[in-house]
């Protein structure tokens, strides 16, 4: 091996192990921001909506600020926001 005498197997099994969990760690990161950017995307797909129903609520009485958080997560789960 042309490494022999610069340094040991494990050193280099230490490295490794090392460069490996890197990896591992840049990986998770990169799905992180994957699911990150497809959810801006989605939000910016929906801004129009979201834009629509807000219009929407000026003209309801709102009994409660509570309310319109209900209708917004009760939009959402419905998916229609």
């Amino acid at each position: 091996m042309a490494a022999e005498g610069l340094i040991t197997f494990e050193e280099l099994r230490s490295k490794l192990e090392e460069a490996e969990q890197t990896r591992e760690k840049a990986q998770r990161a990169l799905k992180a921001l994957n699911r990150h950017q497809e959810k801006i995307k989605e939000l910016e797909r929906n801004k129009d909506a979201v834009t629509e129903y807000y219009v929407g609520l000026e003209h309801r009485p709102l009994r409660k600020k509570a309310t319109v958080k209900s209708i917004l997560q009760k939009k959402a789960r419905e998916g229609s926001l």
